[in-house]
Formats: structure tokens, C-alpha cells, sequence
């Protein structure tokens, strides 16, 4: 395969999601059964490894499913979190059953498809779990709840697809078509009624809806301008790195290709303006976590979106600047050295802590057709 390639994960709603350490408590709802049980406890071994290591086979995202369940389950992880997680462990299935092809292979489709279960049953899991805390005065559980079903859809859509099942493909899709009007008018609601929801929050929701890209592109627009006006007097939810992610939702936006014939010039800038970005917004929450006003998972974030793009550039062969990767690499090894720092793995730690290493086993294998940089380093 010239390229390894699992899908752009939506960017929009990957950044909408951030969680500030100075944010209030996680709404989670607490779990109305025993939850899932924990990896054995070697799951999150050392960070720092060998050379030897990107040639080894990869690993499952089994051990990342099992401690985000855990966290999640007992309200410790969010949602829009767990889903991150959860994303990444089914990449990292799905690269499992592709990275060790021959060139130009394809997997079999019960070979993705059984990459694709755990990720459905997790999120099934997690449905059901909301479903049962019933509690509609509690901050965005509606709202989650939606949202929970609406990536439930799409999971089912894209696994039905490989089945070759259109009837269920259909069902998914127009599941999904619903589900997103109900999550934005709820998003919106919490927004204006109850202030629970964020404008991040919103911005995603409408992200969803089958409107018009022009309008979902003024949504983004729209949102830039009230997070600098927000951050120009000073306030902590227009701080500069929540600039910094609006600002990276509409480059991503520009660059992202809708058209059979897209603008090469338009494409490139807009990959070198949200590489450029996303460099800036992992090193704005390096210096937060110093001091301590940023999350493991806010770095994670920031480094994950900069891979995303690099993914994107890459699959559309459309360069960066040549000192890119060597960067992202020394970010990847900062934000190692930083989870291997995290020594209590309680609460939500150790989810934190595999996420990264799956991050860092994953990029090993993310351009087979030359050298992994960040060995030569």
C-alpha cells in the first residue's frame, strides 16, 4: 500500500471537545452497573522504547477500550473523551489488519469488520448506560446522550457498508440525519436556556447537520470572532488556545476536499496553515501544563489534530514545509516524556497514559512508503 490510510477523523468536533482543566466536573453519569474490568496491569507499559519496536507488530486498542471504559464508566472520563479514545483504539485495530499487507493488498472485509465490533460495542455499552442514568436535569446528559447515538450511527453505517448491507446503510444514515437535528436543537437550547452547553459544543453540533458548507463555514467564521472578542477582554473561555482551536476548525475546513477537482494553492495553504496551528496549540498547552491549567489529554489533543493533518496531507500529496515532520516527531517525544511522567495511573490517568502510546505506536506506521523520522532522532 503506497499509503496507510484508516480515515480523517472529523476535526471540527475533535477540537470542539476540548476539556480545560480550569472547566467545571465532568457530567458523566455514573454507571448503573459494575463497569468493564481493567486491562491486565502491564496494559500501559513504558513509553520510552526502541528502535526495535517500530518494526514490531502492533498492538490491539484493546488495553485503551478497557481503561477509558473503566474511566467512563465511573464518570471520571467524558464523553466527547471517550469517543477520542475509543476512535484511536479502532484505528489502531483497523491498522493492525492493513499495516502488514503486501503492496497495493486490501483487507478482507470480515478482517475490517471484526476490527470495527469492538468499537460498536463499547459505544452500544455506552448508550445503554446513559440511557439509564435518566436524569434530565443533570448538564448536558440529553444532549450527550445524542451524541452518543449519533456516533453510534455512524459506526453502524460505516460497518454495514463493509458488510455490503445497503438496507442497513440506508437505516444508519437516515438515523443519523436525525439524530444530528436533535443533539443541535438540544445543543442549542442548553446554549441559551440553561448556558450548560459551550460554543465549541454548538460549533460541532452544527457540524453534523447535512446543511449547506458554505453556512457551516460561517458557523466557524462566526465562532473565530467571538472567541477573540472573548480573549480581548480577558476572559478564560476566549483564552488564547481556544483561539487557537477555532481558528484551526476553519483552515481545516478550507483544506478538507468536498470537490472531485479541488483547488491545489487553496488545499496546501490551508494544510500549512493548520500544521503551523496546531504546532502552536501544542506548544500554547505545554507552557498551561506547567502551570497546571492544562490536561495530559489537552496536549494529546493538540498533538493527535497536527497528526491528522499531516495524515491529510500526505493522502492528498500536498507538502509541508520540510522542517514539519522532524517537528511533530520532537512534539511526539515531549508528550511522551510527559505521560511516562505520570506515575499515579489512577481515575482517568491510565487511559490518558495508553492513549499516548497508542498515539506513538500508531505514528510509527503512519507513512510506510519512507522511514519513520522520529527513530533517526
Amino acid at each position: 500500500m503506497d499509503r496507510c490510510w484508516c480515515g480523517i477523523v472529523v476535526l471540527a468536533a475533535i477540537m470542539s471537545s476540548t476539556t480545560m482543566a480550569a472547566d467545571s466536573p465532568s457530567t458523566t453519569p455514573q454507571p448503573a452497573s459494575e463497569p468493564a474490568p481493567l486491562p491486565p496491569t502491564d496494559a500501559a507499559p513504558l513509553l520510552l522504547r526502541s528502535e526495535r519496536e517500530v518494526s514490531a507488530p502492533l498492538a490491539t486498542g484493546a488495553p485503551l477500550r478497557g481503561y477509558s471504559q473503566q474511566a467512563f464508566h465511573r464518570g471520571l472520563l467524558p464523553l466527547t473523551d471517550f469517543l477520542e479514545h475509543l476512535a484511536v483504539a479502532e484505528e489502531m485495530d483497523v491498522r493492525r489488519v492493513t499495516v502488514a499487507l503486501p503492496e497495493d493488498s486490501a483487507p478482507s472485509s470480515s478482517a475490517v469488520l471484526s476490527a470495527l465490533q469492538p468499537r460498536r460495542a463499547a459505544l452500544r455499552v455506552a448508550v445503554r448506560q446513559m440511557e439509564a442514568f435518566r436524569q434530565p436535569a443533570a448538564a448536558n446528559w440529553h444532549a450527550d446522550l445524542l451524541l452518543g447515538k449519533y456516533v453510534l450511527a455512524q459506526a453502524e453505517e460505516e460497518a454495514a457498508r463493509f458488510a455490503g448491507d445497503p438496507v442497513k446503510v440506508d437505516q444508519a444514515t437516515r438515523s443519523q440525519s436525525s439524530l444530528a437535528i436533535e443533539h443541535y436543537q438540544r445543543r442549542v437550547f442548553d446554549a441559551r436556556i440553561l448556558g450548560h452547553a459551550s460554543l465549541p459544543e454548538v460549533t460541532r453540533a452544527v457540524s453534523f447537520l447535512n446543511i449547506d458548507p458554505t453556512q457551516k463555514r460561517r458557523t466557524l467564521r462566526q465562532a473565530v470572532g467571538t472567541t477573540q472578542r472573548w480573549n480581548a477582554v480577558g476572559s478564560g473561555i476566549g483564552r488564547t488556545d481556544r483561539v487557537l482551536e477555532s481558528q484551526l476548525q476553519v483552515t481545516m475546513w478550507d483544506a478538507e476536499t468536498r470537490t472531485t477537482k479541488p483547488n491545489d494553492a487553496i488545499l496546501r495553504r490551508g494544510l500549512v496553515d493548520a500544521d503551523r496551528l496546531s504546532s502552536q496549540l501544542f506548544a500554547k498547552q505545554q507552557e498551561y501544563y506547567t502551570h497546571g491549567t492544562a490536561t495530559l489529554a489537552d496536549l494529546s489533543r493538540a498533538w493527535q489534530t497536527r497528526r491528522q493533518v499531516h495524515l491529510l496531507a500526505d493522502w492528498v500529496d500536498a507538502p509541508l514545509p520540510t522542517s514539519s515532520p522532524s517537528s511533530h516527531a520532537r512534539e511526539l517525544r515531549e508528550l511522551t516524556g510527559i505521560a511516562e511522567s505520570v506515575h499515579d495511573r489512577r481515575g482517568r490517568h491510565a487511559s490518558d497514559v495508553e492513549y499516548v502510546r497508542v498515539l506513538r505506536s500508531l505514528h510509527a506506521t503512519d507513512f510506510p512508503h519512507r522511514r519513520d523520522i522520529s527513530s533517526r532522532q
